[in-house]
């Protein structure tokens, strides 16, 4: 399936996930209590998962029931799919922030199919159910048209939002995060990382790479501006 506008939005709200405090704070949570390394495991136990193409990839020295919980509470905190559930369990286990761009947020499922895929329909739809993580469905029948479900939609949405306000978690709606906040996060972080050399070089590399200037004041505004995150663990 293509990727649509809330998978974009997701996209950008996932990678700043990890620079944000709150997220890490649960991250090392859940590390903890499960007696996970605080770096996560080694890559060589990872490789190892990816070679036998096991999912989950979750050692046996983890109970899995009780970590595929925590991973699911993490997720209906912010409000990702159950589709995300392999990716977050990759990071907390072996810190491995993945590719994550055939990871939607909306699932589209072929429930009639007889084909290899049925495992991996049954896999989802569990996965689905259990986490309550996509307790929203849509069955659609293979001849509507675009502009059929357009229709639908629009005149039925206002009775899938009360389906939806069941579930839904407040704390994060990802459709209506603005990501221009952190639109600028690789342009600073490129900045503290050069604040050693001059400041006209790095003005130079900066219009070079970006395409923008900054003046000293400015450069100096960000540099202090990252300190801070760091001294706060951001």
């Amino acid at each position: 399936m293509e990727q649509s506008k809330i998978d974009l939005k997701t996209y950008g709200f996932v990678k700043n996930l990890v620079i944000k405090k709150g997220f890490r704070k649960s991250v090392k949570f859940i590390r903890v209590i499960h007696k996970i390394p605080k770096d996560g495991f080694d890559s060589e136990t990872f490789d190892k998962f990816i070679l036998e193409e096991k999912t989950p990839r979750i050692p046996t020295k983890i109970n899995k029931v009780s970590f595929l919980a925590d991973i699911k509470n993490l997720l209906k905190y912010y409000n990702l799919s159950s589709d995300w559930l392999n990716f977050f369990s990759d990071y907390v286990l072996f810190n491995w922030f993945g590719e994550y761009s055939d990871i939607r947020q909306i699932i589209t499922l072929d429930l009639g199919t007889k084909t290899e895929n049925r495992d991996e329909i049954k896999r989802t739809l569990e996965m689905s159910s259990f986490f309550d993580l996509n307790p929203v469905a849509l069955l659609l029948p293979p001849s509507i048209s675009e502009r059929e479900l357009e229709d639908y939609l629009k005149k039925n949405f206002r009775t899938i939002k009360k389906i939806q306000k069941k579930y839904i978690n407040n704390a994060f709606k990802i459709s209506e995060l603005k990501q221009s906040k952190d639109k600028n996060r690789e342009r600073d972080l490129f900045i503290y990382r050069k604040r050693d050399i001059p400041k006209k070089e790095l003005m130079t590399e900066l219009s070079k790479k970006f395409g923008k200037t900054l003046d000293y004041t400015y450069i100096n505004k960000i540099i202090k501006k990252e300190k801070r995150r760091k001294s706060a663990g951001i």
